[in-house]
């Protein structure tokens, strides 16, 4: 469906040819007829609800939301359901999983017919949990109406996490009484297998994936397009000794990607910042932002944002990959020479004693 000439879609109902006798015997008790709704930018699908469908007639009737690409199929009814964030599902008694894109998935049933929407942010405004960072996964999770839940959260990380991080991977709630980041005492598995970290519960509020270890943040796959042509990060550095290396990867696409960086709450840009990357231009590319004692912002306890902007994205559904690491290290750019500030201090503290003896 496309609109030529301007304006914006008010309603649109469209009824499909008759389908063929092969393709509406697909149609039975078990499996429906379904309509699937595809963004470019986002490279995913949502499901659109079926107005309805004739069983004489064999015809689709469905309403579009919106100008795109749609794509009709027999699914099964008890399918999971692809979705878009900011969208309002319908749930029942019975459970229906939904999945987003970028790895999540919600799995929920209510006490009564209700609604559910989730949306998603890169960032908070909220501090991290003491000793914790976030990996830049964020998801606020709403009913229509007050009802009781239960709900399965799970999302699948990077695979470029180290082991050590990945296992104390744990969803948390943002407690409003208390104003602070509560991990849930029961209910919570990561299955270092399939990379996905999972969390029941009977209640939605803001939740948040949070891990430990000394990388401050890793998130990858994340993408940049034209409607969005950047995201931010919010990164709660607890560290004094050493570097703090900001290095953004480009993985694929058509655009050029910079790094910008400001100390504070703020999401920086190319008009206000204190320090930014040069562009990775090539797929595979790695730019790098080092904070140091003799940088401004210098180096230090607090938050740092940075955001990854794209340069020269081309059309509506160019999208370009990207993935991005913060870590604590000793050097800048020393990837290499990473290794945890327990062993450092340890090596440093059998020198002194190797010299006084």
């Amino acid at each position: 469906l496309a609109i030529e000439g301007g304006g914006e879609l008010v309603k649109a109902e469209l009824t499909t040819p008759s389908l063929t006798t092969t393709a509406a015997a697909l149609i039975t008790g078990s499996v429906e007829a379904g309509c699937l709704r595809y963004d470019a930018e986002l490279d995913a699908y949502s499901k659109v609800d079926i107005k309805s469908y004739g069983t004489l007639t064999k015809k689709i009737v469905v309403d579009l939301p919106k100008a795109g690409t749609y794509l009709f199929a027999a699914v099964s009814v008890n399918a999971e359901v692809p979705s878009f964030y900011n969208e309002t599902r319908v749930t029942s008694s019975s459970s229906t999983k939904f999945t987003f894109p970028g790895g999540f998935t919600l799995d929920v049933a209510t006490s009564s017919s209700n609604t559910v929407s989730v949306q998603r942010s890169s960032f908070s405004v909220r501090a991290d949990p003491e000793s914790k960072h976030n990996i830049g996964a964020y998801f606020d999770i709403n009913q229509g109406s007050s009802s009781s839940v239960t709900a399965t959260l799970q999302f699948k990380y990077s695979a470029d996490l180290a082991a050590s991080v990945a296992s104390s991977l744990r969803f948390a709630f943002w407690n409003t009484t208390a104003s602070a980041w509560q991990f849930p005492s029961t209910g919570a598995s990561v299955d270092t297998n399939t990379r996905v970290v999972s969390q029941t519960t009977v209640h939605f509020s803001e939740w948040a994936v949070f891990g430990g270890g000394d990388t401050q943040m890793i998130v990858s796959d994340q993408a940049v397009s034209a409607a969005s042509p950047s995201k931010c990060y919010a990164v709660d550095y607890d560290h004094f000794l050493g570097v703090m290396n900001a290095e953004v990867t480009k993985i694929d696409g058509g655009a050029n990607l910079r790094m910008y960086l400001l100390k504070g709450t703020s999401c920086p840009g190319p008009s206000n910042f204190q320090m930014r990357s040069e562009l990775a231009k090539a797929d595979g590319q790695s730019r790098t932002i080092c904070v140091t004692d003799d940088t401004t912002p210098e180096v230090g306890d607090g938050r740092y944002m940075i955001a990854v902007y794209a340069e020269g994205l081309s059309g509506t559904g160019s999208r370009t990959r990207f993935s991005l690491e913060v870590s604590n290290d000793l050097f800048c750019n020393a990837s290499p020479a990473r290794m945890a500030w327990s062993a450092a201090v340890a090596l440093v503290v059998l020198a002194a004693s190797y010299v006084l003896a």
